[in-house]
């Protein structure tokens, strides 16, 4: 028997309904670009995609790069599928370990 505490860092999408990979349908990057009236995401890559925790009714976390460099400009968008609304969208800080 074994004990111990395990501590969630990072919550990748694995084994989930191929709708929500990207690769195979892109519906999570469609749906965030078609909610994304100011254009926040034009010109820019998605590079991950990720549960949202706490999660909201099956909430995303997207991440879009513009420019394949280390340090190029960052987004990461908070996605709700269900109600199919954007709750935030955020510049990340150049430099940080994603």
């Amino acid at each position: 028997m074994s004990s111990g505490v395990f501590t969630l860092g990072w919550v990748a999408l694995r084994g989930y309904p191929p709708e929500f990979d990207p690769e195979f349908d892109p519906g999570l990057d469609v749906m965030a670009r078609s909610l994304d009236t100011q254009g926040h995401l034009t010109d820019m890559s998605l590079r991950s995609v990720r549960w949202a925790l706490p999660p909201p009714d099956a909430g995303f976390v997207l991440l879009y790069q513009k420019g394949d460099l280390e340090g190029a400009h960052i987004v990461e968008v908070l996605l709700d599928r269900t109600n199919r609304k954007i709750l935030s969208i955020t510049e990340v800080q150049r430099g940080l370990d994603r």
